[in-house]
């Protein structure tokens, strides 16, 4: 994995399954963003601050690349091997959308 878009930008995002619980965000090797190692990443790692609190049916559908989701769904992909946001102009602006909004969720706070 060398290109940034693969690393540092959001691929998916996942539902944590412990007790702190939230949203991350995963890079195109399933890894919190800014991992690139071999080691299996444990999502339970990740800090509370660095956790999206909750996403609604409506937001999980914005973020998914067709627009389809179940309210079980663990995982939301933001983009799919047909749409990479780098392919076209067009794609990403679609991301970049996806980008704004991610970026006004909240977060876990640490004294939470």
């Amino acid at each position: 994995m060398n290109q940034v878009r693969q690393q540092l930008l959001p691929y998916c995002i996942t539902r944590v399954n412990d007790d702190i619980g939230g949203w991350i965000l995963l890079n195109r090797e399933y890894k919190p963003l800014g991992w690139n190692n071999k080691e299996h990443a444990k999502y339970e790692d990740v800090p509370k601050n660095a956790r999206i609190r909750k996403l609604s049916i409506t937001q999980k559908k914005f973020y998914s690349w067709n627009n389809h989701t179940k309210e079980k769904d663990d995982f939301i992909f933001l983009y799919y091997d047909g749409n990479i946001p780098t392919s076209s102009k067009e794609n990403w602006e679609e991301y970049s959308k996806k980008l704004e909004r991610l970026s006004n969720l909240q977060t876990f706070h640490h004294w939470q």
